[in-house]
């Protein structure tokens, strides 16, 4: 059955956030080319040969296997492994950047768009590696780029790894996740996995804080509606059209206040490893078939 977006028209922000939120989770590779995209968009250039992905693409997990090792749920990655002994001396830059454009690409490019086994309805890039040797950004990338909400995106991204690194590193679970305490007063039966669920809800609560400005950062909209000065409107700072804004807020207003609550409710219950709940919710705002 054909599968259509909730709304008529989806948002960039919306599927660009699915796919940090909710894309698959077995390699922490999808943060690198999620952050290297962020950090080549002011050079305004639609096509990207991998040459020029894998510098930042590996000096993003570089950093992150400073102070996380775990940074793929598989047993061992030959990529990940180069990026290791890069940071120990022991291969050159060079020689990153050769294993980086051989091994680092052969997955995440594929599976970037993919959440849930689908395709976002926005795809920021297109993978033209077997006919130009790398990847063009779409004019949906550059206009997410131009939005109010973009430079939300890099400390989003940074906040979203770090928990689920986190979380591979105390391999939490649902299960797992089930901390238990004595009386008041009385010390964690479990101190390690206690501080680092500590530590993972301080990451969820930076990752709700950031969607909030992201909410705030909308009323810049509301520019437009103010009074325009003459003899029958008033010219006070900042004055506002009350009936105008009400009828023309309220409706945005639901849907928006709606969409981030859903969306710490979605990264709260994947990090709860209730993955199949957070689907359901998450495709209220992405997919739902036709007719359903």
């Amino acid at each position: 059955m054909p599968e259509q977006f909730i709304e008529h028209q989806p948002t960039r922000e919306s599927c660009w956030r699915a796919i940090v939120m909710m894309g698959q989770n077995v390699a922490s590779y999808k943060f690198a080319l999620a952050a290297l995209l962020i950090e080549l968009s002011s050079n305004r250039s639609e096509f990207i040969p991998l040459e020029n992905l894998a510098v930042p693409f590996s000096r993003n997990l570089c950093e992150h296997l400073k102070h996380a090792e775990k940074q793929i749920t598989a047993r061992g990655s030959r990529f990940l492994d180069a990026c290791k002994q890069a940071n120990s001396g022991e291969i050159s830059s060079e020689e990153l950047l050769e294993s980086t454009v051989n091994l680092g690409f052969i997955n995440v490019i594929d599976a970037f768009h993919v959440v849930n086994r689908k395709n976002t309805p926005i795809k920021f890039f297109n993978d033209d590696r077997k006919t130009r040797g790398g990847i063009t950004l779409t004019d949906e990338f550059f206009q997410l780029a131009e939005g109010g909400q973009f430079d939300n995106l890099p400390h989003e991204v940074e906040a979203r790894w770090n928990i689920v690194e986190t979380a591979w590193e105390l391999n939490m679970a649902a299960n797992l996740l089930r901390i238990e305490f004595y009386y008041e007063g009385q010390q964690a039966l479990f101190p390690q996995v206690a501080q680092g669920f500590e530590e993972l809800v301080g990451y969820i609560g930076r990752l709700v804080d950031l969607n909030n400005r992201a909410l705030a950062d909308g009323l810049d909209r509301l520019i437009a509606l103010l009074p325009v000065g003459n003899s029958q409107k008033s010219v006070e700072p900042f004055g506002l059209d009350v009936s105008t804004l009400d009828g023309l807020t309220e409706q945005p207003a639901k849907h928006e206040t709606a969409y981030l609550v859903d969306m710490a409710k979605v990264d709260a219950l994947d990090t709860l490893g209730e993955k199949e709940k957070a689907v359901k919710l998450l495709d209220r705002h992405v997919w739902r078939e036709a007719g359903s």
